[in-house]
Parts: C-alpha cells; sequence; structure tokens
C-alpha cells in the first residue's frame, strides 16, 4: 500500500469522520460496482470538498463531476456561504463545468518525511 492508501484508510477507519451530520457523501455505482464518490465537510458556513475519486474504468463518464454537483448542492443547501475544493490535475478541467473559479494554484507540493 503507498502512503495515500494508508492515509485514506486510516481516515475512514474512525467513522465519526465521516457520519456527522455536518458530512455529505455521494457514491455512484457503476456495472453494480462502487465506481465514483466525492464528501463534502460543513464548517462555520464554509464547505470544503474532499475524497473526490473514480475508478480507472468508470473514468470519462461524468460520475466525479455529479457526485461533486452533488455534495456541493447539498452544502449550500445545509447553509453553506462558499464551497471550495483543491484540484488534482485530473480535477482540474472539470470543476470549471460545475461552476467552480480557480483563484489561487499551489505552484509546489512540499512533503517532509517522517
Amino acid at each position: 500500500m503507498n502512503e495515500s492508501e494508508l492515509l485514506s484508510e486510516a481516515y475512514f477507519a474512525h467513522a465519526e469522520r465521516v457520519l456527522s451530520p455536518f458530512s455529505i457523501l455521494a457514491t455512484v455505482h457503476f456495472e453494480g460496482q462502487p465506481a465514483s464518490c466525492a464528501m463534502a465537510t460543513l464548517s462555520h458556513g464554509i464547505a470544503g470538498v474532499y475524497w473526490v475519486g473514480t475508478t480507472k474504468k468508470a473514468r470519462g463518464k461524468g460520475l466525479a463531476k455529479y457526485c461533486v454537483q452533488e455534495v456541493s448542492n447539498a452544502a449550500i443547501g445545509m447553509g453553506a456561504r462558499l464551497v471550495v475544493l483543491q484540484a488534482s490535475k485530473f480535477g482540474r478541467p472539470v470543476y470549471p463545468k460545475i461552476g467552480y473559479r480557480e483563484f489561487s494554484t499551489y505552484p509546489h507540493f512540499i512533503s517532509s518525511s517522517r
């Protein structure tokens, strides 16, 4: 398992991090299997969109776009005045199509070893 997979597994191992009145989750199935998902967390009138992903087999079908739209709209419906996200290279071309605007970029990503 790579570091990203370990982090994901550790995060979702604690149900209270996900099963909260301030968490919004969307999952789409493709050919009977979970294929895409997104999560938004609402705090102090701002929602952050996280954990957006699509399996390789289901990419290019708009499933992540649908999940992000669903969690974003639900967050606004719960009172979020702003919904934000940090896009990967995969999501960057998708988000403007659903109304997100880029206001900043990070030219470098720095990671330290433990």
